[in-house]
C-alpha cells in the first residue's frame, strides 16, 4: 500500500525547517561551528594572499634573505676567492672599540634627530600657515616652489648647495666678495659640518612633509572650527586645539619612518665631505668605506 501523497508532503515541509535549523548551527557543537566559521574567513581570505604573495616574495628576496645573510657573514673572516672561517665577535669588538666607529654614531644621531626636532615642527607650521591662505593661486605657487627641491636626487641638491656655500665659486661668497666682506667658509670649517648637512636635508624634505600636513589638515571635520567659533576661540586657539592634536596620528607615522631613515643616511654627506669637514660629518652608512680604505 503506498502512502498518501498528503502524508509525504508533510513529512518534507517538516524535515526542511530541520534541515536549515542544522544549517544554523541549531544541531552543531560549539567546536563544529567555530571549525566552520574558520573555513569560510580562509575562503574569503586566499586570494587576498595570493594578491599578497609577490611583494611577500620580492621582499623575502630582496630585504629580509640578505640581511639574515649578512648577519652570518658579520661572524665570519669572509672570502670571495678563498677558505671563509668563523671569527666570532671579533668583527664587533673591533668595530665598538676604535674611536671612528663612536664618532660617526654620535654624528648620525645629532644629524639625524637634530633633522627631526627642526623638520617636523617646521613642516607643521608651513602646512598650517599654507591652510590660512586664502587665494588659491598663491597657495598653489607656494606649494610648488617649496616641493621642487623633493623631486631631484641628493646629489642634484647637494650640488646646488655646493654652487651656493663653495669658499672660491659659491654664489654667497661671490656677492660677499663684490661687497668687499670676507668669505664664509661654511664648506671647509668643521663647526660648520653639521649644520649644513642639517640645512640641506630640511631644504629637500620640508615641502613634501608640509603638503603631506596640509592633506591631512583638509581631512579635520569642518564641524569642529564651527563649534570652535560658536565658543568664541579665535585662529590661535582653534589651531592649537583642534588642527594640532588632529595631527598627531600623521606626525607620529611621519616620526617613525624619520627614526628609519636616520640610519640610512649617506648621499649628501658623501657629497659634502672633504678634508676640513670629514670628521664632523661622518656618519654610520660612510664608516665601513673608511675600514675599507684604511684596510
Amino acid at each position: 500500500m503506498s502512502p498518501d501523497k498528503n502524508t509525504v508532503l508533510e513529512s518534507e515541509s517538516s524535515a526542511a525547517p530541520a534541515s536549515s535549523q542544522a544549517l544554523k548551527g541549531g544541531f552543531l557543537s560549539s567546536k563544529e561551528r567555530r571549525h566552520i566559521k574558520l573555513i569560510a574567513v580562509i575562503r574569503k581570505t586566499i586570494p587576498l594572499y595570493f594578491l599578497l604573495f609577490p611583494a611577500i616574495l620580492y621582499f623575502a628576496l630582496f630585504t629580509y634573505i640578505p640581511v639574515f645573510y649578512g648577519f652570518l657573514i658579520s661572524f665570519q673572516k669572509y672570502s670571495l676567492m678563498g677558505n671563509t672561517r668563523w671569527v666570532g665577535l671579533a668583527h664587533y669588538i673591533e668595530v665598538f672599540t676604535t674611536h671612528g666607529f663612536w664618532n660617526a654614531f654620535s654624528n648620525t644621531l645629532i644629524i639625524g634627530f637634530g633633522s627631526m626636532l627642526i623638520g617636523i615642527p617646521a613642516a607643521v607650521g608651513t602646512a598650517i600657515l599654507l591652510n590660512e591662505l586664502l587665494r588659491p593661486f598663491i597657495k598653489r605657487f607656494i606649494q610648488t616652489a617649496i616641493y621642487i627641491p623633493h623631486l631631484f636626487g641628493w646629489v642634484v641638491v647637494a650640488g646646488l648647495w655646493m654652487y651656493i656655500f663653495a669658499p672660491d665659486y659659491g654664489l654667497l661668497n661671490v656677492i660677499r666678495k663684490n661687497m668687499g666682506l670676507e668669505p664664509l667658509l661654511v664648506m671647509i670649517l668643521p663647526q660648520y659640518g653639521k649644520d649644513l648637512v642639517i640645512g640641506l636635508v630640511l631644504w629637500k624634505d620640508i615641502g613634501f612633509s608640509s603638503i603631506l600636513y596640509l592633506a591631512a589638515i583638509t581631512q579635520i571635520n569642518p564641524e569642529l572650527y564651527e563649534s570652535a567659533v560658536l565658543d568664541g576661540a579665535g585662529r590661535l586657539r582653534q589651531i592649537f586645539s583642534i588642527t594640532i592634536p588632529s595631527l598627531i596620528p600623521t606626525i607620529t607615522i611621519l616620526a617613525i619612518l624619520g627614526i628609519t631613515g636616520i640610519f640610512k643616511l649617506f648621499d649628501p654627506v658623501y657629497v659634502l665631505r672633504n678634508s676640513g669637514n670629514a670628521e664632523s660629518i661622518n656618519v654610520l652608512m660612510h664608516y665601513p668605506s673608511q675600514i675599507t680604505s684604511a684596510t
